[in-house]
Order: structure tokens, then C-alpha cells, then sequence
């Protein structure tokens, strides 16, 4: 019902900064970050030229807040990637670690990364510049955000735990909080929070993601355990197609849910159970993120893993595996095309290659 007044709005008075503003809260609601700071920028250029209306001048501070929530998010989120890169690279590296390597603490990930600081830079500039132009809440809140990107957590949450005590609403607020959590691995206090802005707007598809992120972490810490995480697990698997209903169109969304059932295909086969269920459930959800976006290296892998594993209850029944094996190869050098010198997509490529030469050299005598 908005977006159409809004798009009125701009054709008519293209110089006013108001349709551009609310348009970003619209695209930030729907999870469409790089659309919503795109309008934020436009709302920002025209709240900023000589003339511009009073009205787009008062738009100004709210804009930066929101470009500095919206990078503030993509940092922590590309925080915990690179994060997971160097897990992944340290574990490939030694193979024979028998506990998995501690993650890296936040300064050793931006040192890896020029780019990552040069995104938290962006981010505390917008929240540092709208504190200036914002009412007191407000202005506390882009405080405390600084403090948390800053590395500051304890002081910055605090902080916005006080602003959510006065203001339920600020949605914003739970994100960076469970954010936050996530950077610490605390799994169940991150669930808290995006569950808690999850009730404040149940619109907000960032919220379900972040949820569903958090209790799939919280339910893989469990994995040794023999059924303490199935709940996690479910929880995750009930927010993440919760998010696909409310943003069917989302690839982001679709590739979570893959990684979701990906991680209860994992741990059913750990215990030897029947893995058919999810392993079609996640056969569905990369397809349909592959639907949306054939470049997912996510959802390439997944579908590669599929057929791999497949091949090997095959080779287990005493069937020829090879077209699975070939299938499963084809994939996982695309995936590897996608992101080049991944470690574990080549550990994979490199196991679907042995079991390939194991099977000629049998067939073969």
C-alpha cells in the first residue's frame, strides 16, 4: 500500500527527500539492504543541496542513522564471514586437529581484512555524524552502536539494552544486539534477541534470519550431544521458513534454509538415521535459491553434497556410484569456480576425486 504513494511522491516532487527516506525504511523492512541504502544516499544528496526543503532538511540525521544501522549490520555480518573463512582455512590446514581451532579474536579478522575496517569506518561516521541531528534517545542509541562497532560491547549494550527498555520499537537495536551476541558465541542470548525483535516487527525479515542463524549456531555447539539439539534445530528450521514465506524472492533466505537442513543432514548422519526427509528438504531450498541467484556458492554446494552423499549410500549397497560421483564433481568445480581457493570446497572436490580413482582402480580389476 506505501510503496505506490511513495513511487507518486518521487515523480512528483523529485527534489524532496521524503519518498527516498521512506522508501529505504521500506526496502530495509523487506531485507533489501543494497536497494535500501541506495535510497538512504539519495534522501541524504537531497536533504544536503542548497535549498532543499525544511521538511528534507529534518530527513538528514534520520537518513545517516539508517545507513549507519544498515552498515553497521553488513559489518558485523561480514565480520563473522571472514570469521568463519579462517576457521574454515585453519581447520583444512590441519586436518588433524582433534578440537576445532579457537575463532579469531575481532582484531586479528580486521587485520585480515583492509576492507572489513574500512566498512566499520563508513558505518561509525553515519552514527557518529546523525547523533548530532537526532532527539536524545536517538542520539544514545547511535552512541551505542559506535561503542559496540568500536569494539566496545560491554558500554555499547548496555546502552541500547537501556534503549529498548524505553523503546521497544527500536527494532534496530535487537539487530545489533543479537549481532553482537553472535560475535561472542553466545548462541542463546543472540536467539533472545532476535526472537524479542521478532515480536516488536514481525515484518522485519533480518530478524528471522538472525534468529535462525543463532539457533542453528546454538544447535551445532550441540551436535556432540546425543538430542539437545534437536530444539535449537527446530527452532531454526520453524523462523527460517517463517522468512521464506514473508520473502519468497529472498536468495539470502533460501540459502539459510539450505544450510539449515544442511546442518540436520549432518547430524542425522552422524548417528546413522534416516536422512531422506532432509535431505529432499534441502535438495528444495537450494534449488530454489539457485532459482533466484545461479552464482550461490551456498546453494551450489549444497546440491553438490546431495550428490556426493548419495553416492556414497550407493557404494555402501553395492551400486555403481559413478554417475552420482560425476554429478557431484561437476558441482563442486563450479562452486569452486564461484569461490576460488576455498579450502573445504577443495577438500571436497579433492575426496570426490579419490573415491572416483578407488572405484576405477576396482573396476578396473
Amino acid at each position: 500500500m506505501l510503496r505506490p504513494k511513495v513511487d507518486d511522491l518521487k515523480s512528483i516532487a523529485p527534489y524532496l527527500a521524503e519518498p527516498w527516506y521512506y522508501e529505504g525504511r521500506i526496502e530495509r523492512t523487506l531485507g533489501n539492504d543494497d536497494a535500501a541504502i541506495a535510497a538512504f544516499d539519495r534522501a541524504i544528496d537531497l536533504a544536503t543541496r542548497p535549498g532543499a526543503s525544511e521538511g528534507s532538511r529534518r530527513l538528514l540525521a534520520p537518513s545517516r542513522y539508517q545507513r549507519g544501522v544498515l552498515r553497521a549490520q553488513a559489518f558485523q555480518r561480514g565480520l563473522e564471514a571472514r570469521r568463519r573463512e579462517m576457521l574454515r582455512s585453519e581447520a583444512a590446514a590441519h586436518p588433524d586437529l582433534r578440537l576445532a581451532p579457537e575463532p579469531p579474536e575481532t582484531a586479528e579478522v580486521l587485520a585480515s581484512s583492509p576492507e572489513l575496517g574500512l566498512a566499520r569506518e563508513a558505518a561509525i561516521a553515519d552514527l557518529q555524524e546523525a547523533a548530532k541531528g537526532l532527539p536524545a534517545a536517538g542520539a544514545e542509541a547511535a552512541s551505542a552502536m559506535v561503542a559496540i562497532l568500536e569494539d566496545r560491547s560491554g558500554q555499547g549494550c548496555a546502552a541500547l539494552e537501556a534503549a529498548v527498555a524505553a523503546d521497544p520499537y527500536l527494532e534496530e537495536a535487537y539487530t545489533l544486539l543479537g549481532g553482537d551476541a553472535m560475535s561472542r558465541r553466545k548462541w542463546e542470548s543472540a536467539a533472545g534477541w532476535f526472537a524479542r525483535g521478532h515480536e516488536a516487527d514481525r515484518g522485519c525479515l533480518g530478524h528471522l534470519l538472525g534468529l535462525s542463524r543463532a539457533e542453528m549456531s546454538w544447535a551445532h555447539g550441540l551436535g556432540q550431544e546425543e538430542d539437545a539439539w534437536r530444539a535449537p534445530l527446530g527452532r531454526a528450521e520453524a523462523a527460517i521458513e517463517e522468512a521464506t514465506r514473508l520473502a519468497p524472492g529472498s536468495v539470502d533466505a533460501w540459502t539459510l534454509r539450505a544450510s539449515v537442513a544442511s546442518l540436520r543432514v549432518e547430524l542425522l548422519r552422524a548417528r546413522e538415521l534416516d536422512r531422506s526427509a532432509a535431505s529432499a528438504a534441502l535438495r528444495e531450498a537450494a534449488e530454489s535459491a539457485l532459482a533466484i541467484d545461479a552464482t550461490s556458492t551456498i546453494a551450489t554446494t549444497a546440491i553438490a553434497c546431495i550428490e556426493q552423499d548419495a553416492a556414497h549410500e550407493q557404494i555402501h549397497r553395492g551400486v555403481d556410484p559413478s554417475d552420482g560421483l560425476a554429478r557431484a564433481r561437476r558441482l563442486f568445480e563450479r562452486a569452486c569456480d564461484l569461490a576460488p581457493g576455498d579450502p573445504l570446497l577443495l577438500c571436497n572436490l579433492a575426496s570426490v576425486d579419490r573415491h572416483r580413482g578407488v572405484l576405477a582402480f576396482l573396476m578396473g580389476h
